[in-house]
């Protein structure tokens, strides 16, 4: 728990500013005018506490004052607050310079950003603690006299952030505990929610001992949830091992799962090197040469996972286990962990052997009847080049219907054409039976200026069946035979 200094017993503040007052902050820096109290010294009839900067016990001794003028008193009690808080930026900017010793920033340059700018909201959210003890008028022009009480302010202010910090600490302990056990993807999702919370206490311990005109004490360096976070980070990025345990050169039929999953094993070190240790709950995909993800699982209680999923191709092939985690890439600590995961994947060999040759009729007909020659005959193609072969006496029928799914007039540089959308359905059955047991689904788009039954025609033409995709279809069905 962070050492801020006494409690306080100084009641809340008492005047709460409107929105406007909060606003102010915002555009100091970039076109703050210099205090309108200089131009008016010497001035007859000027209220005394203009020059003297004080009004009773109220004074820059204990707090901020602030002095403003202006042509109505609601434009004085503007000036007084953006007199204060200029002061109170002074403070900030002179601080700022020691932000590069923090623990934050050494971290990461990234969050020293977002540390500065929750600075300045915080310090943003003291204006509505300034009170107008007193505003004037003499020769037309308005006076205000602003305060904000230090003691006041930072004993409401070290309330607030022992609070934060107390939930904060053990969000932290609960995320290391976990991250001790392996549970590092828990970890990681419990730090980075926490992670806008502790830069906003970090920030408004800064300001504190800004306002206090304190050093920063010890019990601020020790390890808290950036350091954490940091950790868990490192375990994944660094110290985090996929070990292939079975699956690897395998010989499958094209279009089959595997005959046996592939397992893997995950592990990590976390603050002590050379003791690796389970990783559950690690999500894992399996990958295709081809770049398809083929199946997902996630690591058990002792790392280990196994995945399978249909293989395509001919000879001798790869599939790559690889972790994937979803995280906020807006975080400078998080945003290229889910890359780095990926490269520490690991391969697996298999190789196609000789396809068993399946006897497949074809039916191809459009919603309507019509038969439907280029369609039939890309189907026929991808059977054949699948290994397969076409007969009307085969155990299986591929039955294919085409239908419109949309049609349309549109003009373009080519002038006026009508669009046609076509939708294919492929379903497998077996014969005599029909009994449905796999499908599948393609779409194409064909233009014609003649007429909607040439655009129909010419999607029929773009339609495109692949080998790998009969095959797997046909895989499917004898997978579950």
């Amino acid at each position: 728990m962070s050492s801020i200094g006494a409690d306080g017993n100084a009641s809340a503040f008492s005047a709460f500013r409107s929105m406007r007052y909060l606003f102010i902050i915002l555009t100091l820096a970039a076109c703050a005018p210099a205090p309108q109290t200089n131009s008016l010294r010497g001035d007859a009839g000027t209220p005394e506490w203009v020059h003297s900067r004080r009004y009773r016990e109220y004074s820059s001794d204990f707090g901020f004052v602030g002095i403003g003028s202006g042509a109505t008193r609601e434009s004085a009690v503007d000036a007084a607050i953006a007199d204060i808080a200029r002061q109170i930026e002074v403070h900030i900017e002179a601080d700022l310079h020691n932000v590069q010793t923090s623990r934050l920033s050494r971290e990461s340059e990234e969050l020293t950003g977002q540390f500065e700018s929750a600075i300045r909201s915080a310090a943003k959210a003291t204006l509505s603690g300034v009170e107008v003890f007193r505003t004037a008028e003499s020769g037309g022009v308005h006076y205000a006299f602003g305060y904000l009480d230090r003691e006041r302010h930072t004993a409401n202010l070290a309330r607030d952030i022992r609070s934060r910090r107390a939930a904060l600490d053990q969000s932290v302990q609960f995320a290391d505990s976990l991250a001790g056990r392996g549970l590092l993807i828990e970890a990681l999702g419990i730090l980075n929610e926490s992670l806008p919370a502790e830069i906003d206490v970090e920030a408004q311990e800064r300001l504190y001992f800004s306002l206090k005109g304190a050093e920063l004490p010890h019990s601020l360096e020790r390890p808290g949830l950036n350091q954490i976070l940091m950790q868990t980070v490192r375990a994944l990025s660094t110290g985090l091992q996929i070990e292939r345990i079975s699956g690897d050169g395998q010989e499958v039929e094209r279009g089959r799962l595997l005959p046996e999953p592939v397992v893997v094993r995950v592990t990590a070190t976390y603050k002590a090197p050379g003791s690796p240790m389970p990783v559950p709950g690690m999500p894992l995909e399996l990958i295709r040469h081809d770049g398809e993800v083929i199946d997902q699982n996630k690591t058990d209680v002792e790392g280990l996972a196994r995945l399978n999923g249909i293989v395509v191709g001919s000879g001798e092939s790869v599939l790559r286990v690889e972790p994937v985690l979803k995280v906020n890439r807006s975080s400078p600590l998080l945003k290229n962990l889910p890359t780095t995961l990926q490269s520490k994947g690991v391969g697996f060999t298999y190789r196609v052997g000789k396809v068993t040759p399946q006897k497949v009729a074809v039916l191809v007909r459009s919603e309507i009847g019509q038969d439907l020659p280029a369609v039939r005959s890309k189907i026929v193609r991808a059977i054949t080049d699948a290994g397969h072969t076409v007969s009307d006496g085969g155990g299986l029928m591929a039955r294919a219907e085409v239908r419109e799914i949309e049609s349309r007039e549109i003009v373009g540089v080519q002038g006026r054409q009508h669009l046609v959308r076509i939708e294919l359905s492929l379903v497998l059955e077996t014969q005599p039976e029909l009994r449905q047991l796999a499908s599948l689904k393609a779409t194409s788009q064909g233009l014609s200026p003649v007429s909607r039954a040439d655009a129909f025609a010419d999607a029929c033409n773009k339609l495109t069946l692949s080998p790998d995709q009969i095959a797997g279809l046909i895989a499917s069905i004898n997978n579950k035979r």
